[in-house]
């Protein structure tokens, strides 16, 4: 994403710039991809499973600022290696890579905040780890609430499934950013005012259905989440519509 937004200011600033200076841009658009690129490497991990080992090597990042150090786990008889999904109440928390041994404590070999592992990436590794060290590699969601931890298979089906029902909360997420559409179409305030009022209607309605969508099980009640939506709302649709009248006017 650094590397295409470059890219894109790069190509921007030379073709509307007309003058010998816009040579320039190359200089810091290169250090720019250079320096990303650098930061890029500085935050791989590597984690290589053998027959009988899990070496995990923490990125320079980690290992510099964090002061992570690198660690080899032994595979115990029985042990399987889980990609786990790590949820609160139904929120996601994080990501886990777990080896988990018979009568031994669980080892977290690696936190991720983002899905890194597509599920066909996943059943890749799975069936590679079982083929050349048979290994067991299971995706497990735990989701931790009042009852304790309950594990529950994380399929391909399941991140179809969420995928479905977060859409249903990114369109009250982008709604007041519709605002910028408005203002540059009209600078009538009551149908600035009017529009706004409908799209809180859409936004609040999805939201709504959102929160009803047993799978999801939000913690925060409906109209707590739709006050802090309304909350939300009303000063950036404002601000956006506004902001770009006032562009359209200039």
């Amino acid at each position: 994403m650094t590397l295409g937004f470059s890219a894109v200011l790069f190509v921007f600033g030379f073709v509307t710039t007309h003058d010998p200076s816009r040579t320039s841009l190359i200089e810091p658009t290169v250090l720019l991809i250079f320096l990303t690129f650098l930061s890029h490497k500085a935050g791989l991990v590597s984690i290589t499973v053998d027959a009988t080992q899990i070496a995990v090597n923490p990125s320079w990042w980690d290992r510099k600022v964090f002061g992570a150090e690198p660690r080899v786990v032994i595979i115990a008889p029985g042990s399987e290696l889980l990609f786990c999904r790590h949820l609160g109440y139904g929120a996601l928390i994080d990501y886990k890579l777990i080896l988990r041994t018979p009568n031994q404590p669980e080892q977290v070999l690696w936190n991720y905040p983002n899905n890194l592992f597509s599920s066909r990436r996943r059943q890749d590794i799975s069936e590679e780890a079982h083929r050349r060290f048979g290994l067991p590699v299971r995706s497990v969601t735990q989701d931790v609430n009042e009852k304790g931890v309950v594990e529950t298979s994380w399929t391909a089906e399941v991140e179809k499934q969420l995928w479905k029902n977060i859409r249903w909360a990114l369109i009250p997420g982008l709604s007041p950013w519709l605002g910028i559409a408005v203002g540059l179409l009209t600078s009538d305030l009551r149908k600035i005012a009017g529009i706004g009022v409908i799209l809180w209607m859409c936004g609040g309605t999805l939201l709504w259905l959102y929160s009803r969508i047993a799978a999801v099980r939000p913690e925060p009640k409906p109209a707590i989440m739709l006050l802090v939506w309304t909350l939300q709302f009303i000063p950036l649709y404002i601000a956006a519509a506004l902001a770009s009248g006032f562009i359209r006017s200039r």
